[in-house]
């Protein structure tokens, strides 16, 4: 029996788990890349077992650029 892996999270289900995760912390400022590494996690883990790399596309599992430009001028 052949199964089709399942495709990771979409960037718009990551950002809304991110979103909610960021409003139950209390809003915090410098921690949006550790809220988005927590939805794709968290999103990954109901989808079953992880997906290789290899046939994963990177789009949806990248954070976008504005979450890591943001912690870098933060923590400057």
């Amino acid at each position: 029996m052949s199964t089709t892996p399942t495709p990771p999270p979409s960037r718009e289900a990551i950002n809304a788990r991110a979103q909610a995760i960021w409003e139950a912390a209390g809003r915090p400022d410098g921690q949006s890349l550790e809220h988005w590494l927590q939805a794709e996690k968290e999103l990954n883990a109901q989808k079953g077992p992880e997906i290789s790399s290899s046939s994963a596309p990177s789009v949806a599992t990248t954070p976008p650029k504005d979450l890591a430009d943001t912690k870098r001028r933060r923590s400057r």
